[in-house]
């Protein structure tokens, strides 16, 4: 919660909403400016393999809220691994894609229809139409891993 307060105090003026419903899913902050969705995370480390449920129902729940890769923000406080330097970055951008590409990771991303993973992509119909699904979540995968990609939607 502090982190939620210092957040919000450094950010007032481009904040529109705070915890806003999303139908079984809470948005931390919801901003005036792009990336509007925002997610903060006060973590020392990152999950246990066992404890990745959580967040990969959080992470699709918030990729099926959006319209663009734009509009998702999740901000880690700078704190324990996650360091505001090189090391706590890759640290972030390791563990997230783990997750991401793990069995499970993998299989709540095929929970996205194939119109929706398009759009995250930005696809157009005839790709999207032409594509497995399962290639679609390799190709978000693939464009999450990038680390500019990663980087302006994991702060």
């Amino acid at each position: 919660m502090e982190f939620q307060l210092r957040y919000v105090k450094n950010n007032l003026s481009d904040i529109a909403e705070l915890e806003q419903d999303l139908v079984g899913r809470i948005i931390d902050v919801v901003a005036k400016s792009p990336p509007r969705k925002r997610e903060l995370k006060s973590w020392r480390q990152f999950l246990n393999e066992n404890q990745w449920s959580n967040t990969i129902k959080q992470f699709t729940r918030d990729l099926k809220d959006i319209d663009t890769l734009d509009d998702l923000l999740w901000v880690f406080d700078k704190k324990g691994n996650f360091t505001n330097d090189v090391a706590g970055r890759a640290y972030l951008k390791d563990n997230f894609m783990k997750m991401l590409k793990s069995d499970e990771g993998r299989k709540a991303l095929e929970g996205l229809d194939k119109t929706k993973l398009g759009q995250l992509l930005n696809y157009n119909n005839i790709k999207i139409q032409t594509s497995t699904k399962a290639q679609l979540v390799e190709d978000l995968i693939f464009n999450l891993d990038i680390p500019s990609n990663f980087n302006s939607i994991f702060r």
